[in-house]
C-alpha cells in the first residue's frame, strides 16, 4: 500500500468532479443566504413601515368598505368625509377603557355647510359721484375655479348700474334703503356711502361648500404627534377654557359682554389672535348661542379667482354725453378671504382706488350630509392598468355654482355647472345660529393651519380622515388615450370626485354646542406595547379589535395595510370653459385612479415572500442536484475502466468498493459541509429552521447516495458492459460515425432532459417571482417589499441555475476527454479527418437541443395558467424566456465540448 496517493489528493485530480461539488456546495449555500438575507431585508422594512399613526379603525358599520374579495379588502379612505352612523358616546368611552388601548382618537363628520351667500363689495370712490351724481357704471364680472384640468369659467355675468345721487349733499353718509342715492338695475342692489367710499353690493360669489369635522385635540395631538399643528394646541386650550366658561354660566346672557366674560374666565384672546369684532362674539350667531372653539384650514377651499373689468360713463360737463369709458380691471383672491361660516365681503376696489376692510356678516347656513361614492361594475372600456380593481362611478345630478342664478337649467351646458359624484345627504343636526336665530351653536375660530403643510407618510396606510381624503389621478380621456397623470381637485360643491378635506375643526365638546349630540363618526385605536412586525403584535392587535367587534361595533385592522389604487370609469362629467359665450361640454372625463387602503397587506406579503422564498432556494437546490446522477454516470463509466486492473491485482470487490467510495467522500463532505452552512443561514429566522433543516438533510443524504451508488456500481463491471469479439461477416458495420453517435445518444438525450428540466424551472421560478411582485406592488407596502426582496430571488434562482450549467459543462468535459480518446485513434488508425469529428460533435449538440426543447414544450403544454410563462407574461415573454433559458446551457455544453476535446487531443498528441 506503500506509495498509494491519499483519498483528498485522487479527488483532486478529478477536476470535473471538484468543478461540479464546488459549484453544487456554492448553490446549497448561496440559496438558503441569499434568501434568508432578503428575508431580512424584508423583515427591516416592514419593521419601518408596518405601522401607521394607529393601528385599528372603528366604525359604526361597513359602509365605508369598497369591496370585499379573497383577493383583498378595500378600505375607502374617506371614511371621515362623508356621513355616517355615529357612534354612541358610550360606546367610544367603552372603547377608549378597553384593556391594550393605549390611545382612542375620536373623529366626526359633522357636515357641510352650503348656500352661504359670500357678496363681494365693489368700493367706488365717492368723488366720481361729486364730478357727475349721474353715473352709468358697467362691471363685467367673470370668477374663475381650478378642477385640476385647468383655469375654469364659474361663472360670468355682466352688470348695468344706472346710479342717480342728484339727491345726496356731497357731504352726509348714505344707510342702506336711504333713497337719497338709487340705482337701477336688473338685479337688487344694496348701496351704502361712508368716508367718501360708496360700497355696492349685488351679487354673489358662486357658492363653496365648507366641511365641518370633530376631534378630541388632546387625542388628536397624540395621534399626530410632531405632525400637529401648532392650531391644534389652540383648540385644545380654547376648548379646556370655554367649556370652564360656559360649564359656571350656563347659556349666554343676552346683553352682555361676551369678550369681558371669556377674558375674566382666562381665555387667552391674544393668542387666538381675536377680538370683539369676531362674529361669535358681536352676537352674529345670536346672543344666546353657545361658544364652539373651531380651527380652519386656510388651503381646504377650492381656488375662487373673481375679476371684475369697469366701464362708467363721463362726466356730463364733458359732452361724454353717457357713452362708457374703460376704467380698469381688479383681479381679487375671493378664495383666500372666504370663512367656512360667515361671509366676508370681499372687497373689489375700483381701480386706482385703494378700497376699505371688507365687513363680515353672518347668513343662515344650510347645513347637508354628503354622501359616498357609488362604484359599480366597470364600463366595456379596456381599463389602462388590467391589474387593478376597475369600476365606474355613477353621477348623481348637475349643480348650478350660483344657486341665485335661476336662468340656468340644470344640464351641465351652463358656464359654471358642474357634476356631482357624491349624494347631498339630509340636513343634519348641525346647527349654526344667524342674528335671527336663537339658542344655536357660535363658532369661535381661535386659529388655523394648512393640510399641506402635514408631513403625511406615503407609506401610512391609516388615513387620518380629516387632513388627506384620496388624491385622484386622470389617466386617459374619454375616448380612452392616454393623458399625462393629472391630479383633480376638489369641486365648489364639495360633491364632486375628490372628496374636501376638513374646512374647519371644532372639540367634541364644540360639536355638542354645535348640536350634534353624537359626533363620533369614527375612532382611531392604537395599540399598547406593540413593537416589531410578528405573529405576537398581531395577536395583540386582533385580540384589541375581536374586544371592540365584541361591543357591536366594526373594527378594520389597518396595521400593516396599504394604499393601492383602483381605476374608475367617470361618465358624465362637465368640462369647463374658459370663452364665457361658449357653452359647457357634458361627457366621459376617462380613467381616474385614486387611493384606497387594501388590509392585511403586510401579513400576506410577508407570507407569500416568505413562502416563494423557501420555494425557490430549495427549487434551485434541487435542479443543481438533477444533474448529479449524470455526473455520476460518467465517473461510473471512468471507474470501471480502471475496475478490471484493481481485479486484476487481487482487489477484492469490497476493497474495490471502499477505493472508489473514498474518492467521492471528500466531495460528499464538503457538499454535506455546506448544507449544514445553509441550514445555520436560513436558520436565523426561527420560522425558517424546520424547512431549512429538512432540506440540508436531504442534500446530505443524496450527496451520500450518489458517493455511495458510485462506488458500488463501479466496483463490478458487469458481463455486458466487458470488451466483446465480434466474427467478422456476420453483418455490416455501420459508418462509424452514426456509431458513435447512437453510443452516446442516451447520454445526451439525458443531458437534454435536465437542460429542459433546468430551463422550464427557471423560467416559471421567473413567472413566479414576477407575478407575486405585480401583484405585490399593487400596494405601497407590498411594492416595498417586493423591491427588496426580488433582487435576492433572482440571485437564488440565478445561483441554481449556474450550479446545473457548470456541473453540465464539467460532466460535458469528462465526456470530451473519452471521447478524445476514441478521436485520437480513429485520427491515427482510421484515418478520420477532422470533418467526421465535427459532425459527430453538432449531431451531439443537435440531440441535446432537440431534447431540452421536447421538455420545455411539454413542461410548458402541461404547467398550470397561474406558473406558465407563455400564459402569464405573453406570447413574446413567455416564448423569449424559455427560450433564452434553453440556448444559454445548450450554448455552454457546445463550447465546453469543442473545448474539451481539441484540449484533450491536444494532450494526447503531445504524449505521443
Amino acid at each position: 500500500m506503500r506509495g498509494r496517493p491519499g483519498v483528498f489528493r485522487r479527488w483532486m485530480r478529478r477536476r470535473a468532479e471538484v468543478a461540479a461539488t464546488a459549484c453544487l456546495a456554492a448553490a446549497v449555500i448561496l440559496a438558503p443566504a441569499t434568501a434568508g438575507v432578503g428575508l431580512a431585508a424584508v423583515q427591516s422594512a416592514i419593521d419601518e413601515n408596518w405601522r401607521g399613526s394607529y393601528d385599528i379603525l372603528v366604525l359604526a358599520d361597513s359602509s365605508s368598505l369598497v369591496s370585499t374579495s379573497e383577493a383583498a379588502t378595500l378600505l375607502d379612505p374617506n371614511f371621515a368625509n362623508t356621513s355616517a352612523q355615529p357612534i354612541p358616546n358610550d360606546l367610544a368611552e367603552a372603547v377608549d377603557a378597553l384593556p391594550g388601548v393605549a390611545l382612542a382618537a375620536p373623529v366626526g363628520f359633522l357636515g357641510r355647510l352650503w348656500d352661504v351667500r359670500d357678496f363681494p363689495i365693489v368700493q367706488m370712490p365717492a368723488e366720481l359721484l361729486k364730478q357727475d351724481p349721474v353715473r352709468t357704471v358697467q362691471l363685467r364680472w367673470t370668477v374663475r375655479t381650478d378642477d385640476g384640468l385647468g383655469s375654469r369659467i364659474a361663472d360670468h355675468q355682466v352688470f348695468d348700474f344706472a346710479i342717480n345721487a342728484s339727491a345726496w349733499d356731497g357731504i352726509s353718509d348714505v344707510h342702506s334703503g336711504d333713497p337719497t342715492i338709487s340705482v337701477a338695475s336688473h338685479v337688487p342692489v344694496d348701496i351704502t356711502l361712508a368716508d367718501g367710499t360708496v360700497r355696492i353690493g349685488f351679487w354673489p360669489l358662486p357658492t363653496v361648500a365648507s366641511t365641518v369635522f370633530a376631534v378630541e385635540p388632546q387625542a388628536e395631538l397624540e395621534l399626530l404627534g410632531d405632525n400637529a399643528p401648532a392650531a391644534m394646541h389652540d383648540l385644545l386650550a380654547a376648548d379646556e377654557s370655554l367649556t370652564a366658561i360656559q360649564g359656571g354660566l350656563g347659556r349666554w346672557p343676552t346683553g352682555e359682554n361676551l369678550s369681558s366674560i371669556i377674558k375674566a374666565g382666562g381665555a387667552d384672546f391674544d393668542r387666538w389672535g381675536i377680538d370683539a369684532t369676531e362674529p361669535a362674539l358681536n352676537g352674529q350667531y345670536g346672543r344666546d348661542g353657545q361658544l364652539a372653539p373651531v380651527i380652519t384650514a386656510s388651503d381646504a377651499l377650492p381656488t375662487l379667482q373673481l375679476t371684475v373689468d369697469f366701464a362708467i360713463s363721463g362726466p356730463r360737463s364733458t359732452g361724454s354725453s353717457g357713452a362708457l369709458t374703460d376704467a380698469g380691471t381688479v383681479t381679487v383672491d375671493a378664495g383666500s378671504e372666504l370663512s367656512p361660516f360667515a361671509s366676508t365681503g370681499v372687497v373689489v376696489p375700483w381701480p386706482g382706488f385703494e378700497g376699505g376692510e371688507p365687513t363680515t356678516y353672518v347668513q343662515p347656513a344650510l347645513p347637508t350630509g354628503v354622501g359616498s361614492t357609488v362604484l359599480s361594475s366597470p364600463p366595456q372600456e379596456a381599463p389602462p392598468n388590467p391589474d387593478e380593481n376597475a369600476y365606474t362611478l355613477a353621477p348623481m345630478g348637475m349643480l348650478r355654482a350660483v344657486p341665485l342664478d335661476r336662468r340656468q337649467v340644470d344640464d351641465g351646458r351652463g358656464v359654471g355647472q358642474t357634476q356631482t359624484y357624491r349624494a347631498d345627504g339630509a340636513p343634519t343636526s348641525l346647527q349654526i345660529g344667524d342674528a335671527q336665530a336663537s339658542g344655536r351653536g357660535a363658532p369661535l375660530i381661535v386659529g388655523s393651519y394648512e393640510n399641506d403643510s402635514l408631513d403625511l407618510e406615503e407609506l401610512d396606510a391609516a388615513p387620518l380622515g380629516a387632513y388627506d381624503p384620496a388624491r385622484v389621478t386622470r389617466l386617459t380621456t374619454g375616448d380612452g388615450t392616454p393623458v399625462s397623470p393629472t391630479q383633480l381637485a376638489p369641486s365648489l360643491t364639495g360633491l364632486g370626485i375628490v372628496a374636501q378635506p376638513a374646512t374647519a375643526i371644532t372639540s367634541i365638546t364644540g360639536a355638542r354646542a354645535l348640536g350634534v349630540a353624537d359626533p363620533i363618526t369614527a375612532i382611531r385605536v392604537r395599540v399598547a406595547d406593540v413593537g416589531a412586525y410578528s405573529p405576537q403584535s398581531m395577536g395583540k392587535i386582533i385580540d384589541v379589535a375581536s374586544a371592540i367587534e365584541a361591543l357591536g361595533l366594526q373594527a378594520y385592522i389597518v396595521a400593516g395595510s396599504s394604499r393601492q389604487s383602483i381605476q374608475v370609469w367617470v361618465p358624465d362629467y362637465a368640462f369647463g370653459v374658459s370663452d364665457p359665450d361658449e357653452p359647457q361640454v357634458v361627457s366621459d372625463l376617462g380613467w381616474v385612479e385614486l387611493d384606497a387602503v387594501s388590509l392585511n397587506v403586510a401579513q400576506s406579503t410577508v407570507s407569500t415572500l416568505t413562502t416563494l422564498a423557501s420555494a425557490i432556494s430549495a427549487g434551485s437546490v434541487i435542479v443543481a442536484f438533477g444533474a448529479l446522477p449524470l455526473l455520476a454516470r460518467a465517473q461510473i463509466d471512468k471507474n470501471r475502466r480502471n475496475e478490471p486492473v484493481l481485479r486484476f491485482a487481487g482487489w477484492s470487490r469490497g476493497a474495490r468498493f471502499r477505493w472508489f467510495a473514498a474518492e467521492g467522500a471528500p466531495g460528499a463532505l464538503i457538499v454535506v459541509l455546506a448544507a449544514l452552512a445553509g441550514w445555520l443561514l436560513a436558520g436565523s429566522r426561527g420560522d425558517e429552521t424546520p424547512g431549512a433543516l429538512a432540506l440540508a438533510a436531504c442534500v446530505s443524504v443524496a450527496a451520500m447516495a450518489v458517493v455511495l451508488c458510485v462506488a458500488a456500481a463501479s466496483s463490478y463491471t458487469p458481463a455486458s458492459r466487458r470488451p466483446r469479439l465480434v466474427k467478422r461477416g456476420r453483418r455490416r458495420p455501420r459508418p462509424p460515425v452514426a456509431v458513435l453517435a447512437a453510443r452516446r445518444a442516451p447520454m445526451m438525450v439525458a443531458s437534454g432532459f435536465l437542460v429542459g428540466v433546468v430551463s422550464s424551472a427557471f423560467s416559471m421560478g421567473v413567472t413566479v417571482i414576477l407575478l407575486a411582485s405585480s401583484t405585490a406592488s399593487r400596494t405601497a407596502l407590498g411594492s416595498l417589499l417586493s423591491q427588496t426582496q426580488l433582487p435576492f430571488l433572482l440571485a437564488s434562482l440565478v445561483s441554481g441555475l449556474l450550479a446545473a450549467i457548470v456541473l453540465l459543462c464539467a460532466l460535458t468535459s469528462r465526456q470530451s476527454a473519452a471521447s478524445a480518446v476514441q478521436a485520437s485513434t480513429l485520427t491515427r488508425v482510421g484515418s478520420w479527418s477532422r470533418a467526421p469529428l465535427n459532425t459527430l460533435a453538432s449531431i451531439e449538440i443537435a440531440v441535446l437541443g432537440a431534447s431540452a426543447t421536447v421538455v420545455v414544450v411539454m413542461v410548458a403544454v402541461i404547467a398550470p395558467d397561474s406558473i406558465s410563462p407563455l400564459v402569464s407574461l405573453g406570447p413574446r415573454s413567455g416564448i423569449a424566456l424559455p427560450a433564452l433559458a434553453t440556448f444559454t446551457p445548450v450554448l455552454c455544453v457546445a463550447v465546453a465540448r469543442v473545448i474539451g476535446e481539441r484540449r484533450a487531443l491536444r494532450q494526447r498528441a503531445d504524449e505521443s
